[in-house]
């Protein structure tokens, strides 16, 4: 309210004419459609990443950074 006292003062109006203003141009233009959510997939990734042959009981056992070498040998000896 306080900026809007200060809006009203710096441009030489009361403060009812400065929120039929901001409510006439709020009501005239029209509204923002809402932003769909972003196409799948999300990242591209190569079709010999090895995280898309694992099955999910292997995917489970790498929990870490430390194991993501587990998890190239694992789609090296299939």
């Amino acid at each position: 309210m306080r900026r809007a006292k200060i809006a009203a003062v710096e441009r030489g109006c009361t403060l009812r004419a400065l929120f039929a203003k901001a409510l006439e141009r709020e009501l005239t233009h029209p509204a923002l459609e809402p932003q769909s959510p972003p196409e799948l997939p999300l990242l591209e990734v190569r079709d010999d990443c090895p995280v898309l042959h694992l099955k999910p009981e292997d995917l489970e056992s790498i929990d870490s950074d430390d194991e993501a070498e587990k998890a190239l040998e694992v789609h090296r000896r299939r």
